[in-house]
């Protein structure tokens, strides 16, 4: 059986991207870390994704999210999933959660262009 190297893009690829960011918070490291990897490489495939996961309470996930996008494309802060999400987060600095807003704020400042904010 030959490997199919254009899963991530198949009616499987969905499942398994939302299974990996499940993973990332397994406490056995190995999970997590062939999370963080699988995710890496699924690259814009899981960026949508993992642009809501930015906004997770759990600063030390927050900063796994990054790592994750910055291994999937150095530029991710210009990436098409990022302007999506610019609304949410903006949005996001609203929320009666403090660490909610963090996050927010943490994505925002990573975006940083101002421009692109439309502020």
């Amino acid at each position: 059986m030959a490997i199919d190297m254009y899963w991530i893009r198949s009616p499987r690829g969905e499942p398994a991207i939302k299974n990996f960011i499940a993973a990332l918070k397994n406490k056995n490291n190995v999970v997590s870390e062939n999370a963080m990897s699988a995710l890496a490489n699924a690259g814009q495939y899981a960026f949508d994704y993992l642009m809501i996961e930015l906004l997770d309470k759990d600063a030390q996930y927050r900063t796994k999210i990054r790592w994750i996008l910055s291994k999937a494309d150095p530029n991710w802060t210009h990436h098409e999933a990022t302007n999506r999400a610019i609304p949410g987060f903006i949005e996001a600095l609203n929320s009666k959660d403090k660490d909610i807003r963090l996050g927010a704020i943490e994505a925002l400042g990573e975006i940083k262009d101002s421009v692109r904010l439309n502020l």
